[in-house]
């Protein structure tokens, strides 16, 4: 059922669709999964986790090695175990108790016990301590943007001093003005959405996954204001949208 609620929805689609709605692709249907989509699905996150490293290495802390890791909106894990692999803790946050669940079940399977998971919040209240690294990705465009602003302002806040982080936004679009007021349309009009998942698909009780963008000038603004000076830009692009991944560390540079 469409609840015009980006927390109950994402717990509907982890309910019924959970490998779906991290990675959108066909095979990661719940009538697809298989040993062979399973594998594939976790090795493009052992993949990404590299990737991510490599860049970090290269760009800003040459050596890094994190104690204490936080992946937000970890889902049914496919980031949050191969960091569990590299780091001695990591804290996976989610919005979507089923979600966690699955995440649970997949880090049993493999013998991981150095993964903590917790439910979120806008405020994180059940994430103690602090991290030298935070990693969000494709996560934040699905919150509404205030929301997601002062989320935001929370990671960087539990960020320790010299911290990396690592943090998705979608900033733009290709899209007529039309086909933009469709996503709001969905929102507002429970019946629109409806017909468009028929017309897709879907059920037409299909949860609304939320695609919202993010002005980098505010984002940028906080960074600065954190003390997170030193910073590395990799951009992302899906079908007509525009993201950027931005790598950051919690350290003053002398200004140019």
């Amino acid at each position: 059922m469409l609840t015009n609620n980006s927390d109950k929805d994402w717990e509907h689609l982890g309910k019924i669709d959970a490998y779906h709605a991290v990675a959108t692709k066909e095979q990661y249907r719940k009538g697809n999964l298989n040993a062979d989509t399973f594998s594939e699905f976790f090795e493009s996150g052992r993949r990404q986790c590299d990737t991510v490293f490599e860049i970090v290495e290269q760009h800003l802390a040459a050596g890094f090695r994190p104690m204490r890791t936080l992946e937000f909106g970890c889902g049914v894990g496919r980031m949050l175990i191969p960091l569990a692999e590299r780091c001695p803790h990591v804290v996976g946050v989610d919005v979507s108790e089923s979600m966690l669940v699955e995440a649970k079940r997949k880090c049993e399977e493999r013998g991981i016990t150095n993964v903590e998971l917790v439910r979120g919040d806008d405020e994180l209240r059940g994430v103690s301590g602090d991290f030298d690294f935070i990693h969000s990705h494709v996560v934040l465009q699905h919150i509404p943007t205030k929301r997601g602003e002062r989320i935001t302002a929370r990671l960087v806040e539990l960020l320790r001093p010299g911290g990396v982080a690592v943090l998705h936004f979608a900033y733009a679009t290709e899209k007529s003005r039309l086909r933009r007021s469709i996503p709001w349309m969905r929102k507002s009009v429970p019946a629109v959405h409806g017909v468009l998942n028929l017309l897709e698909g879907k059920a037409f009780g299909y949860p609304l996954m939320q695609s919202n963008r993010y002005n980098l000038n505010t984002i940028f603004r906080l960074l600065q204001a954190k003390g997170c000076d030193h910073s590395y830009v990799r951009f992302t692009s899906y079908p007509a949208n525009y993201g950027v991944i931005l790598f950051f560390q919690k350290t003053a540079l002398p200004s140019l």
